[in-house]
């Protein structure tokens, strides 16, 4: 997963999904949603699909354009869900920090 929440600008989320096996097999045809909540559980993007990511190895990526209402220095926790073609689901939650804009 990559995710840098940055005040006052866009926002890209990127995961990698893979198999739970023990060999990784990538996975290119899963449903992928991201959510992102602040600190006290309100909803700051909800959930929005990732699109798969053109002869890649399972990566799905989001860009938001639109800057999200995050405020620097306030923790957010992002949430991606995964739904298999094959019904396997899966979910990561990451909690991150905002950030001020920046060189």
């Amino acid at each position: 997963m990559t995710t840098i929440l940055q005040v006052n600008n866009s926002t890209v989320f990127e995961m990698t999904v893979t198999n739970p096996n023990a060999v990784p097999i990538y996975v290119n045809d899963a449903a992928v949603t991201v959510t992102v909540l602040d600190s006290a559980g309100t909803t700051v993007l909800a959930a929005t699909a990732l699109s798969y990511v053109s002869a890649s190895n399972g990566i799905y990526r989001l860009t938001v354009i639109t800057p999200l209402s995050i405020t620097a220095g306030h923790r957010y926790t992002v949430i991606y869900d995964v739904l298999g073609s094959d019904s396997l689901v899966g979910q990561s939650q990451c909690s991150i920090v905002a950030i001020p804009p920046s060189c």
